[in-house]
């Protein structure tokens, strides 16, 4: 089973950073799971942010994305610019 992962963006609030928890599942592709802003920070966009950021690196990195958050999912959803980097059960791609 795959070792999980959390990858911090931006600067933290109150001594908490937003979060992406992920796993491995290649060389290429990494399963998005979870997303996690500080409660201070709920409701301002931080999530989008986070999810934008997170995507444009996967993109420069050369990597892909399989979405298991349901949150990542509704974005990739409105950000059909991001289907370059879905791939799996949360892709917006009919292939």
């Amino acid at each position: 089973m795959p070792r999980p992962r959390r990858a911090a963006v931006g600067e933290p609030c109150a001594g908490h950073p937003s979060l992406i928890d992920y796993s491995v599942r290649n060389d290429k592709t990494l399963v998005l799971y979870h997303t996690e802003v500080p409660p201070a920070l709920q409701g301002r966009g931080i999530a989008g942010e986070l999810s934008r950021r997170t995507f444009d690196y996967l993109r420069e990195q050369g990597l892909r994305a399989e979405l298991t958050c349901s949150y990542l999912v509704a974005y990739a959803k409105k950000h059909p610019e991001v289907s370059d980097v879905v791939v799996g059960s949360g892709s917006t791609n009919k292939i």
